[in-house]
């Protein structure tokens, strides 16, 4: 149905999607260039921005996974990370879909080396932002209970693959090279068989249950609770032009 392609990075892509970030490390210090910093109006009218900022890697204090599951389609949601470091800076990332301007994006399409592969690193204004307050889609932000040197270790390694796929490209995959099953594969490529693969990793609607039972979610409440716990949607609609929207998003008592 469709003809062979090669992956590629030259192309007519979405407005907010033109510009590949990268990372350069040097010792403790990583320098990010490109950080998407999306104005939005509403999901489909907005101004992109950018910025560049180090980040030191002994100021990494959490790691944070946020879920976005998608009501309209049984099982299916989107997984994000999002790491902070001290003085409340929040860099976040987001393995997605690379759309061509004005591309629609089918699930059945996404079998046939349709779509490229993209890592998005986003300021937490755009990439949850856009989310909870443009799309109106439920978004759970859970803090992951990891070593610090786990934590360290999936950031460089997700920073990684982001300088690979901007010098070979690569084609996005519902299943097998999405946003689920790369994040899962960081998780093993730091912390090995710390995620085992099963049926729902591929239906991430749950997969909040999994890591709560894995331990990587710390609570002792029930899953409906928990989640109703790390709901953000009303206090990113409450604060959201506040310039400590990240911090707002996380106070549970707000």
């Amino acid at each position: 149905m469709w003809p062979r392609r090669t992956p590629s990075n030259n192309r007519d892509w979405s407005f907010d999607q033109r510009v590949l970030s990268y990372a350069v490390i040097n010792g403790n210090e990583i320098h990010i260039y490109n950080i998407r910093n999306c104005t939005y109006k509403s999901e489909h009218e907005y101004e992109v921005h950018y910025y560049d900022k180090v980040f030191n890697i002994n100021e990494l204090k959490r790691f944070w996974f946020a879920l976005v599951p998608f009501s309209r389609i049984k099982g299916v949601a989107h997984a994000l990370v999002s790491f902070e470091f001290e003085e409340n800076n929040y860099v976040a990332l987001s393995v997605e879909v690379r759309k061509k301007r004005d591309e629609e994006f089918s699930t059945l399409k996404s079998f046939f080396s349709v779509y490229e592969l993209m890592y998005v690193v986003g300021d937490e204004n755009d990439l949850i932002k856009l989310r909870s307050n443009f799309r109106h889609e439920l978004v759970h932000l859970y803090p992951l209970k990891v070593p610090q040197r786990v934590a360290q270790a999936f950031f460089l390694d997700m920073l990684a693959r982001l300088n690979q796929l901007r010098d070979h490209p690569e084609f996005f995959n519902s299943i097998i090279n999405s946003c689920t099953s790369n994040l899962i594969r960081h998780a093993n490529h730091v912390a090995p068989q710390s995620i085992p693969w099963r049926l729902y990793n591929f239906f991430p609607k749950t997969i909040d249950k999994l890591l709560l039972r894995l331990g990587f979610i710390d609570s002792t409440l029930p899953l409906k609770e928990l989640r109703q716990k790390h709901l953000i949607n009303d206090r990113a609609q409450k604060y959201p032009d506040s310039k400590d929207f990240s911090t707002k998003i996380r106070n549970v008592n707000l």
